[in-house]
C-alpha cells in the first residue's frame, strides 16, 4: 500500500441508507472492511480511506492504495463502488 490524499464526492440517487446498504453488501463480496453509517465511516480493502455524508453527495478521502495504482485508477474503482456497481 502506498499512502496518499485522494478527495472526490460521488452524488447518488435514491435514500441514502439504501445506497449504503448496497454498498455494505458489495464491501462484503468484494472482501473490503466496511463500517459506518448515513453520516460517515470507513472502508478498508485494496485501497483504504473514509466518507462523510452530506445530503446526496459523499465525500470520499482514500489514504492508502496500491502502489501501482494510479489515482485515476483508485477514483474510478471507489466511485464505481460507492455508485452501488
Amino acid at each position: 500500500m502506498a499512502k496518499c490524499n485522494l478527495k472526490f464526492t460521488v452524488t447518488v440517487k435514491g435514500k441514502i441508507d439504501d445506497v449504503l446498504s448496497k454498498v455494505k453488501a458489495a464491501a462484503k463480496a468484494h472482501n473490503v472492511q466496511f463500517s459506518g453509517d448515513a453520516k460517515k465511516g470507513s472502508f478498508s480493502g485494496e485501497a483504504s480511506g473514509s466518507y462523510v455524508v452530506n445530503g446526496q453527495d459523499i465525500a470520499i478521502t482514500v489514504t492508502d492504495k496500491p502502489w501501482l495504482a494510479t489515482d485515476g485508477m483508485v477514483k474510478d474503482a471507489v466511485q464505481k463502488f460507492f455508485a452501488g456497481l
